[in-house]
């Protein structure tokens, strides 16, 4: 992948998990948009363009999430894992959203 940028990893967060959020039985894996399902886009640390931005700029993964570019932090806010572990569409759906419509830190 070149060189990730900021607005590309927000630009590329939203709609991976805009697309989990039609998606609700579907994994980040199963994203139809990486490169490895026919798609374009080559595959990022963690299956996450927030993570991946920050080890491409050689941060450890505790500093990543502590300098994570959204508001809330997805993985240390409980929002992944609850997604992850969700049982029910619609509880995914609710997580998926919540994720992709997190604000952009400042």
């Amino acid at each position: 992948m070149a060189k990730l940028t900021k607005k590309k990893a927000i630009k590329l967060h939203r709609r991976l998990w805009d697309w989990l959020y039609h998606h609700p039985s579907k994994r980040k894996e199963d994203w139809p948009e990486w490169k490895f399902n026919g798609g374009r886009i080559a595959d990022v640390k963690s299956w996450s363009f927030g993570c991946h931005l920050k080890f491409h700029h050689d941060i450890l993964l505790f500093e990543a999430c502590e300098n994570c570019c959204f508001d809330n932090f997805i993985c240390l806010g409980g929002l992944f894992i609850n997604w992850k572990q969700a049982t029910t569409a619609k509880v995914r759906k609710k997580y998926a959203k919540l994720i992709r419509d997190l604000p952009e830190r400042k």
